[in-house]
């Protein structure tokens, strides 16, 4: 009985098994080393900071961040991607939506050194109404921010005027008119020049 060589051996598999088990292994240990190099930097970053003051000053950036600005930054951009998937911005390319917009709009209303800070909307954020004097948003371009049922009404409504447009008595009016419209502004013309 002759073999499918389509057919893989159990000993290929076991074979390939071995191979990508040994690959994950040395992955594994790679990253281990990684994250103890990484480790031992950021214990002597702390030691250092505990021991010298002038590193505490140089390590103080780090601080605000961890104690600061991460706990606020991180909520935030929890809340973004909530939105962003009750949008359903994951799978479409065009909608009203966007991140960076609503991200900034949360960091101004949240910002803990303002807990009694009136939330805005975007557009009404001093800040922004500034920017945007100087920096006026590019108008987007039609469909943007359109349901599938409205771009259905618009493409469905644009195919129906193609389709009129393409009968033969409605081309011969718009060429009736063309002409009209021609002999008008020829003798408006005719007119101005004497």
């Amino acid at each position: 009985m002759a073999e499918n060589p389509e057919i893989p051996h159990e000993k290929d598999q076991l074979a390939t098994k071995e191979a990508r088990n040994k690959v994950a292994e040395e992955d594994y240990k790679i990253w281990k080393e990684i994250v103890a190099r990484n480790m031992r930097l950021y214990d002597g970053i702390l030691s250092d900071s505990r021991q010298d003051k002038e590193s505490i000053l140089q390590h103080n950036e780090l601080n605000y961040l961890n104690q600061e600005v991460f706990p606020v930054l991180l909520q935030c951009l929890f809340e973004v991607l909530e939105k962003a998937k009750a949008f359903d911005s994951f799978y479409t390319q065009r909608l009203t939506y966007n991140g960076n917009d609503y991200l900034s709009e949360l960091l101004y209303n949240c910002n803990p050194r303002h807990p009694v800070r009136i939330k805005k909307h975007l557009l009404q954020i001093p800040f922004v109404v500034k920017w945007l004097e100087q920096h006026p948003w590019s108008k987007y371009g039609n469909g943007v921010g359109w349901s599938e049922s409205m771009a259905a009404i618009v493409i469905q409504a644009h195919i129906r005027g193609y389709l009129v447009r393409c009968r033969p008595e409605i081309q011969e009016m718009r060429t009736f008119w063309k002409i009209m419209r021609r002999n008008k502004e020829e003798s408006d013309n005719e007119k101005k020049e004497t």
